[in-house]
């Protein structure tokens, strides 16, 4: 059975929470994990909003990471930073398989996701380019351990366009006869489960995370985070209480009684009781009338009341501070971030935009982009190869996080044609190979130009360019070491 009798099989059945309605499309995914109920899609986190945060602790896991960003600075910077840093650009390459470049498959594929991106003019249409999926994708890699996509065909075998899928709303069940999971996803109708969708289909794309071992739905990323979060709000919270507690200063009023005694009258003060109550009205009648005051208000009273303020006692204080920063640290590292890029400082570090964290924190977005760049690939592939009929590679690339400047990066860029052009001297490379290392160094599309010629390359010279051959700058090292060698001891002629 072809890949072609695979959709054909399949009905179009009118599905609801479509990401983009189209007539005699046959999408067998719905966008998300939330249930569409009566066709009304709420706020997100509308249900949230009367939550209270000082029960975090209290709340499923889910619902936490969903949040997340919302009550935690922290998750929201380094989420943002890492967004904004995940948007590269990207460029797209088809290839024989042979290796070559395939042209005529770079141009289908390009008119393609260009018609895909096309908004409807004739009614609303979400963004659906590859840079809005793209960041779908980066975010769950951090928050739920697995990117989806389904590639849409009608009826007709004409791929509609990739469309996103919640990895949250896929299950797995494991088929004994075949020895494989069949993904799955639970169709709902008013909010009520109504069937189980069966997704093995080569049009579905579900790629985990760092799963460990066969476990196919991947590792969340920023799960670990939770529980510092979370003890960083009841941190928070305790502080707040010792702040209120003795931020805010005391005074200690003293009544002199045989004031409020001689006022009393001869039947109140000879009952003990009723002296007792009249002793208390005055007390309270003092203490109403100071709370009341306003803070800029000066202190009026007789010289039977006397006031003074209660310091705070010496020593024995608790410092909150290293104990924020071990919890920024955890929290830091649950995220995937570093401290220089969550504006703080554990411990005195003083590391910059250059050390080795933004290097490793380089490498960190580089690795979740190689996921995404492989689930676009594998779907490009199968569009090219149903609207078309060619089989052929796709190369979906995201270009290197760069956190240098304009000035600093063509200063590199520079150093490194330099070190191509070496390599073309010394014969390691061709010249056809030297010109695609440039054109994609200095991110030049398409292919190379038919009207460079080698004999261009003859004799030119440069400010940078060596004087001398560079291929046999070896030999004279060699001969100048020897000569240093043989001067020292004497034996030259």
């Amino acid at each position: 059975m072809s890949i072609f009798d695979r959709f054909r099989r399949r009905k179009a059945e009118p599905r609801t929470g479509l990401s983009r309605p189209m007539a005699g499309t046959v999408r067998q995914t719905q966008p998300n994990e939330w249930t569409i109920m009566s066709g009304v899609v709420p706020r997100k986190y509308q249900e949230y909003q009367k939550k209270d945060l000082t029960k975090l602790a209290d709340w499923d896991h889910r619902t936490i990471l969903k949040v997340l960003r919302s009550v935690s600075p922290e998750a929201s910077q380094a989420i943002t930073t890492y967004l904004r840093v995940f948007d590269s650009g990207h460029s797209i390459e088809v290839k024989a398989p042979n290796g070559n470049r395939h042209q005529q498959g770079t141009e289908l594929l390009t008119k393609m996701i260009n018609e895909w991106d096309r908004p409807d003019p004739a009614r609303f249409s979400m963004p659906n380019n590859i840079r809005s999926l793209a960041l779908k994708f980066a975010l769950d890699i951090m928050f739920k351990g697995a990117i989806a996509g389904e590639l849409v065909v009608d009826e007709n075998l004409n791929v509609i366009g990739l469309e996103y899928v919640d990895p949250w709303s896929i299950e797995f069940e494991w088929k004994q006869e075949e020895n494989r999971y069949i993904p799955y996803q639970y169709n709902y109708l008013k909010g009520q489960r109504a069937g189980k969708v069966i997704l093995d289909a080569p049009n579905f794309f579900y790629i985990p995370v760092d799963p460990m071992g066969n476990d196919p739905y991947g590792e969340e990323q920023i799960g670990s985070a939770i529980q510092a979060i979370v003890f960083k709000f009841m941190v928070m919270q305790d502080l707040r209480m010792a702040i209120h507690t003795n931020g805010w200063r005391k005074m200690d009023f003293s009544i002199v009684e045989d004031s409020i005694a001689k006022h009393c009258p001869p039947k109140i003060r000879n009952d003990q009781q009723k002296y007792d109550e009249f002793v208390l009205g005055h007390l309270r009648a003092i203490k109403t009338a100071y709370a009341s005051m306003a803070p800029d208000e000066n202190l009026v009273h007789t010289d039977n009341i006397d006031v003074k303020a209660i310091e705070a006692q010496k020593g024995g204080m608790f410092d909150p501070k290293a104990l924020m920063d071990v919890i920024d640290n955890q929290i830091a590292n649950a995220l995937k971030t570093f401290a220089v890029l969550l504006s703080k400082k554990f411990g005195g570090g003083s590391e910059g935009f250059t050390s080795s964290e933004m290097v490793l924190y380089t490498k960190l977005i580089g690795g979740f982009q190689r996921i995404v760049e492989e689930l676009f690939e594998r779907a490009y592939q199968l569009a090219l190869k149903i609207q078309h009929g060619l089989l052929v590679n796709v190369g979906f690339d995201f270009k290197k996080p760069e956190l240098r400047s304009d000035l600093e990066l063509s200063q590199w860029r520079r150093v490194e044609i330099e070190c191509i052009k070496a390599a073309y001297n010394y014969q390691t490379i061709g010249l056809k190979e030297m010109q695609e290392r440039i054109r994609a160094l200095m991110e030049f599309s398409g292919p190379v130009p038919d009207d460079i010629r080698e004999d261009m390359l003859e004799g030119m010279t440069g400010v940078n360019d060596p004087e001398r051959d560079p291929t046999g700058e070896d030999e004279r090292n060699r001969q100048r070491v020897e000569t240093n060698r043989n001067r020292r001891s004497g034996r030259e002629d």
